[in-house]
């Protein structure tokens, strides 16, 4: 993931590891987030112009059952099948061709 300032203002960057909800079996899936240059909790603002970098990592529960993901879970459209980010829902992933 992303995150660029396009304010003229400094910005609070809140990556909370819950922008994308993956599912195996219909199992939540453990999520870990990394945000590189960005020292959590202690600074959370970029200037603007600036971008930061994140990674999102999830603990499979196998290697072969499909991953559901819903991207923007917790902000979605109207209809609740557009996500906030304007991508479509769910989204599936086969492990085995990563």
């Amino acid at each position: 993931m992303t995150a660029k300032n396009v304010s003229d203002d400094p910005q609070f960057v809140l990556f909370s590891g819950n922008e994308i909800a993956a599912f195996q079996d219909g199992k939540g899936l453990k999520s870990g987030m990394l945000a590189e240059g960005l020292d959590l909790p202690e600074s959370r603002q970029i200037k603007p112009g600036a971008e930061l970098e994140g990674w999102l990592g999830y603990e499979l529960i196998d290697e072969t059952t499909p991953v559901e993901c819903e991207v923007g879970h917790q902000a979605t459209s109207a209809d609740h099948e557009t996500a906030f980010y304007g991508l479509a829902n769910p989204q599936t992933i086969d492990p085995s061709t990563l």
